[in-house]
């Protein structure tokens, strides 16, 4: 009996460590930059001041924790907690050793406080600490800022009801905590904090296997709140929808017109509403885009496939497609297991098993990748890359394909060029 309880711990301990090496893989690539930007992506633009104050305050987080417990001390002391608790959690848990895992930024549940050696180690690293807290600082103050604003509305319109002015609601009182949870998960959602459900206590070993659990979960369903019942939130939504989708797709093809990058109109292509500067790829979008892309390649209206390297567009296969984009969503550590596995990425290009520099760039803040594969691709220019990069815009450099030949040389797509004939020659 003794020997089987004490494999059993040997088995527990080892999948813990399995769990925290990935948990510590994945902060580790998220660190060194301001990544709550990213989350925020559809929120920022049409609440300028909110995201002012709060890019202020996670600055000044980064550099001082005494700042960053001052601002979650004064969130979780608000007197609209009331409203708040028991309601969906768009708040992430700064440092609190009591906070459950579900309850913290899945980006760096690594530093939970605990006890095993990789959090230890985790906990001595300060570039975690730092990103950490300027990451939950930001997109706590603006999240509660805005959760605020909405509950004084709330309760304006109340005190309007029962004085007889707001003839909209002549003998109706508005459900306060009803609409502020409403509010709530639209927030959560919006910022990257879909719901788990039964599974939330599960949140470490989801987060070690999958990219940011969470996040993709509420960038998949956020646009339901476009359609909620609730007037007030659904007017929020579809306000923060338009704003973010009008105010970055103006820019993308204000740009455009100008000559400064071009940009790709097809929701089939994985390019899409990306701009491009040479070999360089710019997201703005937050991780929306990837999504944009899915529906654009499953909706019957649209469907298909456009190929990056031609410009084709063939049948889309969903199972084919959706076990590529399953696969893009891995973790670091289980996407570098498949990779080593297979010897390839998941591109399906071919890849160097032995080749120590890849691996050890692989798993470098994304910050530090953005920066090295611009200058490999467009020298000191490539290397400004992580500047918008730090940002929260998603960065990608490539080799030049047929179709960058093409569109440089013709403007034309490669399977655009004849075939016979005047311009034959190009192919």
């Amino acid at each position: 009996e003794e020997t089987k309880d004490r494999m059993i711990r040997w088995a527990k301990n080892a999948g813990l460590t399995a769990i925290d090496f990935g948990n510590l893989l994945r902060a580790n690539l998220a660190s060194i930059d301001m990544s709550y930007l990213r989350q925020q992506a559809f929120l920022i633009p049409g609440h300028p001041i909110e995201f002012t104050h709060s890019f202020k305050d996670s600055l000044k987080a980064m550099w001082s924790k005494e700042y960053a417990q001052g601002i979650d001390h004064t969130i979780r002391n608000h007197p609209y907690q009331q409203f708040y608790a028991g309601g969906p959690d768009f708040l992430r848990a700064l440092d609190s050793p009591t906070a459950k895992a579900w309850e913290r930024e899945e980006s760096f549940l690594i530093l939970t406080g605990g006890d095993r050696p990789l959090q230890k180690l985790a906990q001595k690293m300060p570039w975690l600490n730092i990103s950490n807290r300027a990451f939950v600082t930001g997109i706590n103050k603006m999240n509660w800022d805005l959760y605020a604003h909405y509950v004084d509305t709330l309760l304006d319109m109340n005190r309007q009801i029962a004085e007889g002015t707001l003839r909209k609601y002549p003998s109706q009182v508005l459900n306060i905590k009803k609409s502020a949870d409403t509010y709530a998960g639209m927030l959560a959602d919006m910022s990257g904090r879909g719901p788990l459900g039964p599974l939330k206590e599960l949140s470490p070993a989801l987060n070690a296997g999958f990219f940011s659990v969470r996040l993709n979960i509420g960038r998949l369903i956020s646009p339901r709140h476009m359609f909620h019942g609730d007037p007030m939130v659904r007017k929020e939504a579809i306000r923060n929808f338009i704003t973010a989708i009008g105010l970055y797709s103006g820019v993308l093809f204000a740009g455009q017109q100008m000559g400064l990058w071009d940009v790709e109109a097809d929701p089939r292509s994985s390019d899409f509403m990306k701009f491009r500067l040479g070999r360089l790829r710019f997201d703005p979008w937050g991780g929306h885009q990837q999504f944009a892309v899915l529906y654009g390649r499953l909706l019957p209206v649209v469907g298909g496939i456009k190929s990056g390297k031609t410009g084709e567009v063939s049948d889309y296969d969903p199972v084919e497609g959706g076990a590529r984009f399953l696969r893009s969503k891995a973790a670091p550590l289980v996407s570098q297991v498949i990779t080593a596995w297979t010897g390839k990425d998941f591109k399906g290009s071919e890849i160097d098993r032995a080749d120590w520099q890849r691996w050890l760039k692989d798993n470098a803040p994304l910050l530090a990748q953005d920066m090295i594969e611009g200058f490999e691709a467009e020298g000191m220019l490539g290397l400004f890359a992580g500047v918008p990069g730090a940002f929260g815009v998603g960065v990608q450099a490539q080799p030049p394909t047929l179709n960058d030949v093409a569109r440089e040389l013709y403007g034309l797509d490669y399977h655009q060029i004849p075939t016979k004939g005047a311009g034959a020659e190009a192919r």
